[in-house]
C-alpha cells in the first residue's frame, strides 16, 4: 500500500527493468540528486497510479519509459525548476515505445521536451494511448530541436499528414 517513495541523494546509478515491482499504488517516486545514467526498459511498467516522478539532479541522457503505464502522470520532473520534465541540458532522446500513456501523461511528458528544446530523438513504437488518441501532433512536432521521430505502421496511419509535414522539413527524419 506505500503511496509515496523518498530514494533521494542515494547514490543510484542506474534503474533496472522491474526495479519498481509490486508498487503498483506508488503516487509519488523522487529521485532526485542521484547518479543516475540510464533506465532500463520496463522499469516503470505497471505504475498506472503514478502521478508525481521527480527525477531532477541526475545524469540522464536518455530517458527510457519504454513498457511504462502512465494512467495519471501528473509531474515529471527531471529539471531543477518550475514544473520541467527533463534535465533539457541533458536529455537528448526519449523512448515510449510499448508504453501506456493517458493524453494528460503524454502531455506532462511532452510539455516537459518543449521546455528543454534539447530533445532530437524519440521513439514511440508500439505506444498507446489509456483513454483516447491526442487530436493532433502540435505539441509535439513543435519542439525545435527534435530532429528524428521512429513510430511504427499505426501511429504513422492516424497521423500521416503531420509526421510528413515533419519529415519534410529540413534535417528532420
Amino acid at each position: 500500500n506505500l503511496q509515496s517513495l523518498s530514494l533521494d541523494a542515494n547514490q543510484i546509478t542506474s534503474i533496472e527493468s522491474g526495479g519498481f515491482d509490486g508498487l503498483t499504488n506508488l503516487s509519488d517516486l523522487y529521485l532526485h540528486e542521484n547518479q543516475l545514467t540510464s533506465i532500463e526498459s520496463g522499469a516503470f511498467d505497471g505504475m498506472g497510479k503514478l502521478r508525481t516522478l521527480v527525477l531532477s539532479s541526475n545524469a540522464l541522457t536518455e530517458l527510457n519509459f519504454s513498457r511504462a503505464v502512465f494512467n495519471d502522470l501528473q509531474q515529471c520532473q527531471l529539471r531543477d525548476g518550475p514544473g520541467l520534465c527533463y534535465d533539457g541540458y541533458k536529455v537528448t532522446n526519449i523512448i515510449l515505445d510499448d508504453a501506456a500513456l493517458s493524453i494528460e501523461s503524454f502531455d506532462a511528458i511532452i510539455s516537459g521536451m518543449r521546455i528543454g528544446q534539447h530533445t532530437s530523438d524519440i521513439s514511440l513504437i508500439g505506444l498507446r494511448f489509456s483513454d483516447e488518441q491526442p487530436e493532433d501532433l502540435t505539441a509535439l512536432l513543435g519542439i525545435d530541436s527534435l530532429e528524428n521521430m521512429t513510430v511504427d505502421e499505426a501511429f504513422y496511419d492516424t497521423y500521416a499528414d503531420e509526421l510528413n509535414a515533419f519529415a519534410a522539413m529540413d534535417g528532420n527524419t
